[in-house]
């Protein structure tokens, strides 16, 4: 009986001695992860993998799937995030739920994105509650349902998520899944963009700036705009330039306008292209040179924007002494912004089609449907035209202007 008893003791105390062994050996992995030292950790963690350790196995994903220490390989990556997800481990759950929305390593299955989202949301994995609330949001492997959205926004919000916290702050800003509520949009947008989210930052900027949800404070605005804007978010360091240009809230100063016009416009914001496409072509703090201008115009008007196609159609219509006049690019510009449903710009490709100017011959017809488009939009200028075409013989409209 002593004898069974020292044996069972034996082997609770060897099981403990491997339990702790395999302990020191992960915590060394994961040192040399954090030294950078990937393959040497990769190593580590494949010996423990042998024994089934589920955080070895998900490791061991993770670096064929980032290519850390190994050559990335989403296969690779898939087999093992399978094997440590089916052992619960919930951040193997997420990754493998990756994959499936992403199809990498695995055909593209979002429903099952869903369903490993899901396990590992439940088991507590911030970044799978927040995918999961994205896939409820824009029914993505799933029915649409904005309030299942909120939910899951809420859980990982909740536990410091800053996705999350944004998300769900635009939620309760639109009333989409929940109440509209601008107070808890503002203490939402709060929590993030004090964790540095430059996203909530910029929203807080314009929270402050326009007084919703908050009282209107164009200090606190402009700081929040300026956070934002050297982290990086373009339509915060545009709209910093437009306070700077235009002394709103804050000194008024060209020289920091065009600072942070041009960061925006190198990081493609298409306002802020055109804005500095009218400084070269007026010679706003800049030395005036309309070329400047035509190139910065054209890479918005190229994107669709339709400020900068309209002032490319005004630029070629009237010529200068660095551009010829040319009414054929005019017409080409205006009809782009007509187009993308500018009424004044109707109205000027409805007098090309009129006058013969930059087409190839009058057409009345066309021109009538250009300002019939612009009309039942209630603009007044296109509705005037409309009424100096009188009917003519055989009912044609013919133009009396």
């Amino acid at each position: 009986m002593e004898l069974e008893k020292d044996k069972e003791k034996e082997i609770r105390v060897y099981t403990m001695a491997k339990i702790d062994s395999r302990n020191e050996q992960l915590q060394l992995a994961n040192e040399l992860y954090e030294q950078q030292e990937y393959a040497k950790a990769f190593n580590e963690w494949a010996i423990l993998a042998e024994s089934g350790n589920d955080v070895a196995l998900f490791m061991m994903g993770r670096c064929f799937y980032l290519g850390e220490g190994v050559r990335q390989d989403f296969s690779y990556a898939f087999e093992y995030f399978t094997r440590s997800a089916m052992a619960n481990n919930a951040d193997a759950q997420y990754y493998l739920g990756l994959c499936y929305e992403r199809g990498e390593g695995v055909n593209q299955d979002r429903q099952q994105a869903v369903l490993w989202y899901t396990n590992a949301a439940k088991n507590g994995q911030l970044d799978a509650a927040y995918r999961l609330g994205c896939c409820y949001m824009v029914g993505l492997g799933v029915d649409k349902d904005s309030c299942q959205a909120v939910f899951w926004f809420t859980k990982a919000a909740q536990a410091n998520n800053l996705d999350a916290q944004f998300r769900l702050g635009y939620c309760y800003e639109r009333g989409e899944g929940t109440t509209q509520d601008l107070h808890q949009a503002v203490f939402w947008f709060t929590k993030a963009a004090e964790a540095g989210d430059v996203n909530a930052q910029n929203r807080l900027g314009y929270y402050y700036a326009n007084g919703k949800g908050v009282p209107r404070n164009l200090i606190q605005a402009i700081q929040w705009f300026e956070k934002a804007a050297e982290g990086g978010n373009v339509e915060a360091q545009c709209k910093l330039g437009t306070r700077y240009f235009n002394g709103d809230g804050i000194p008024k100063s060209i020289k920091n306008a065009l600072v942070w016009w041009i960061k925006a416009a190198g990081n493609n914001s298409l306002e802020a292209q055109c804005n500095l496409g009218s400084c070269y072509f007026y010679g706003t703090g800049v030395a005036k040179s309309v070329k400047t201008a035509l190139k910065w115009w054209q890479k918005a008007a190229d994107q669709n924007y339709v400020p900068a196609q309209m002032n490319l159609g005004n630029c070629y219509a009237q010529g200068n002494k660095e551009v010829f006049k040319d009414y054929y690019l005019a017409r080409y510009w205006w009809e782009k912004a007509a187009e993308n449903g500018n009424p004044e710009a109707c109205v000027k490709v409805s007098k090309c089609y009129l006058t013969g100017r930059g087409v190839q011959q009058i057409e009345e017809d066309t021109a009538i449907e250009w300002l019939t488009k612009a009309a039942t939009k209630g603009y007044k200028p296109a509705q005037e035209e409309l009424n100096k075409f009188k009917k003519g013989v055989f009912g044609k409209m013919v133009y009396k202007g």
